[in-house]
């Protein structure tokens, strides 16, 4: 059984193109970005953000039809005992 112990709440953007999210790869290529099918792997900015395209990126991933939409996160702290 768990209990809730503490939450977290915070707005950011995504980037967003062709229905996929911008994110980090996987282990092995952690500092290499790409798209995703799932919004829960991409990178939410926390920042203010109004072009994509100037987004720095390791890889080219042709950001210049990307598009932001702003979001809302939740972190739920759990303690299972």
């Amino acid at each position: 059984m768990s209990k809730e112990i503490g939450r977290l709440e915070g707005e950011g953007q995504l980037i967003t193109k062709d229905g996929k999210y911008f994110g980090y790869g996987d282990e092995e290529n952690k500092y290499e970005r790409t798209w995703h099918d799932d919004p829960v792997n991409a990178i939410v900015w926390n920042l203010k953000l109004d072009d994509p395209s100037k987004v720095s990126s390791p890889t080219p991933m042709g950001l210049n039809d990307a598009k932001l939409i702003k979001i809302k996160k939740t972190i739920i702290i759990e303690s299972y005992v």
